[in-house]
């Protein structure tokens, strides 16, 4: 946007399992990063929360479903899907 400015950034989170590709952000703010053969969930603060491993590495993630609470995670050759106690946040296409 015109005018627009960033101010001052920080590391937000460093990943010990591989490099971060998918990023996403539950309707608590939580932010949700796959990367290695895992996908951490993060605080809005950058601390985490939870770490799920999976068999495979995995690539990118995204909630899904009627009520977004499905998180499809693409691994190696394969597609997961679990559910999730929160809902990811509506894309902005979405919001009423």
């Amino acid at each position: 946007m015109a005018g627009s400015r960033v101010g001052e950034g920080r590391i937000f989170f460093t990943t010990r399992r591989g490099f971060a590709d998918g990023l996403r952000v539950d309707a608590d703010g939580a932010v949700w990063t796959s990367h290695g053969a895992g996908v951490t969930v993060l605080s809005a603060e950058g601390e985490e929360l939870a770490h799920l491993d999976f068999p495979a590495r995995v690539a990118n993630l995204c909630f899904g479903g009627p009520d977004r609470r499905d998180v499809y995670v693409a691994a190696t050759d394969r597609l997961h899907r679990l559910r999730a106690t929160v809902p990811g946040d509506a894309p902005r296409a979405l919001r009423r």
